[in-house]
């Protein structure tokens, strides 16, 4: 019974075991050359087929850092068809390999960003933040930046979006990452912004330390440019022209510089400066983006209106109702398209674990069924042993009773000639007796005749006297 039972557990854990085989080389390699040049690694990841690894890990693997390298390359995201890959390999399957089930949780958060699912993309950073161990402060930053810019793309509470900021801060300052702490700064301060200007210039200026020392000019007059703002929004547009000025004179990157040349076009507006306002206006193009494309449209309002053009505020005002009603009205018909493939998900989940449960269920039923007839087994050896056994036990008892039958013969065919040898003895001895008893007979005869004869001579003895 017990051998049948170890048996049937060995064969059940054979069956469960899974065959690890070694990462590819290749794909280690293209895993370090995403740090320093993922726009090369994302070329060489995308010319690898997907299908020409046959091993799962791999293929998970090489999704993985197909989808990080994209990203980090600035390729916009069109599905999660690659990263659900890796995180159905290294998640779903739980997988040992912490590292890469962590990013596979990350990426997952950072393409539903892209792909405009907040929800969505939340979900997946709370469930990397929770998968990370309590000492993993370089994912637990980067996932707590990635939540606070979440909150605050959806214009959540606020509170919510700084404390997620100031946790990445934290995370940062313990793994000594000086140049994501500045990105966590930076972005503390924007939020500030419109809340408390003292709080806003205190995280900008601690921003702008950190990006000195680190002699990042970029990010430094991206501060420099969100300082601006925070002077303008307070009123001291003096302070925000002169800064915006030297952003401009520094001739740093597009963005900002668009940016500063907008700020630098309100300020001086803002300060009656409306020539040279209207100059910046005449410079600057029209942004691509739509979200610009407003900002751009109210900067030139402002102006028109600091310059009494009631005709061209009137105009520009109108252009940036039009184009913020069309992101409403996108944002609203996205969210509709996103409500309808969550439901698609959904659905696609819950066939997908019916699936699942009913494989599960089919495969816990052959195990039941083999354990059932293992024990069957088990039981009909067990009772074939033991009526082999009992019949054993009849046999000897038989046995021991035919041997008894034959000691008690042996022991009366004894008895019977000791009482034949008794019965010759008396036999011999009755003869004796009666040979005995003929001699005493013959003795008393010649005793009577003898008496006889005495008793005839008395007689005339007596008749002669």
């Amino acid at each position: 019974m017990k051998k049948t039972i170890i048996f049937a557990l060995t064969l059940l854990l054979l069956m469960g075991c899974r065959h690890h085989r070694a990462v590819s080389p290749r794909l280690v390699e293209l895993d370090s050359l995403i740090a320093v040049a993922p726009d090369s690694a994302a070329a060489l990841l995308q010319a690898i087929p997907s299908d020409s690894l046959l091993d799962p890990e791999n293929r998970a693997y090489h999704a993985l850092l197909l989808t990080q390298a994209r990203y980090k390359a600035y390729i916009p995201a069109t599905s999660d068809s690659d990263i659900n890959i890796a995180v159905d390999y290294f998640v779903a399957k739980k997988d040992g390999n912490y590292d890469r089930r962590i990013r596979s949780l990350i990426y997952k958060g950072c393409v539903m960003t892209e792909l405009n699912q907040p929800d969505s993309a939340m979900y997946w950073f709370k469930s990397a933040e929770t998968a990370a161990h309590p000492d993993d402060h370089a994912n637990l930053g980067y996932i707590n930046y990635w939540m606070g810019r979440v909150y605050q793309s959806q214009n959540s509470d606020v509170t919510c979006t700084i404390n997620k900021y100031r946790a990445s801060v934290s995370h940062y300052a313990l793994c000594n990452d000086s140049s994501r702490l500045l990105l966590s700064l930076m972005e503390i301060g924007g939020v500030f912004r419109n809340e408390n200007n003292d709080s806003a210039f205190k995280y900008i200026n601690w921003a702008k330390r950190f990006a000195l020392e680190l002699k990042d000019t970029l990010h430094y007059y991206a501060c420099l440019n969100a300082e601006a703002y925070a002077h303008y929004l307070n009123g001291d547009y003096s302070k925000a022209k002169k800064l915006v000025l030297s952003i401009l004179n520094a001739n740093v990157g597009q963005t900002d510089s668009a940016r500063a040349m907008m700020l630098a076009a309100m300020s001086l507006a803002k300060l009656g400066q409306t020539d040279s306002a209207n100059l910046f206006c005449k410079k600057l193009p029209l942004p691509e983006d739509s979200a610009s494309q407003v900002l751009y449209y109210d900067m030139c309002a402002q102006v028109c209106q600091a310059r009494q053009d009631q005709l061209g505020y009137l105009k520009n005002i109108r252009q940036s109702e039009s184009i913020a009603g069309d992101i409403l009205s996108r944002s609203l018909q996205q969210k509709l398209i996103d409500i309808e493939k969550d439901s698609q998900l959904h659905i696609a989940e819950a066939d997908s674990k019916l699936a699942q449960q009913h494989s599960r269920f089919i495969a816990i039923l052959a195990i039941v069924l083999f354990l059932l007839v293992g024990i069957a087994f088990a039981f009909w050896q067990k009772r074939k042993k033991h009526d082999v056994i009992t019949k054993q036990n009849e046999i000897n008892k038989l046995y021991l009773e035919l041997k008894e039958i034959s000691q008690r013969s042996e022991s009366l065919s004894q008895q019977n000639k000791e009482l034949s040898q008794e019965n010759e003895e008396l036999q011999a001895l009755a003869k004796k007796v009666q040979q005995t008893e003929s001699n005493l007979s013959a003795q008393q005869d010649r005793m009577d005749k003898d008496y006889a004869n005495l008793e005839n001579e008395r007689l005339k003895e007596k008749q002669l006297s």
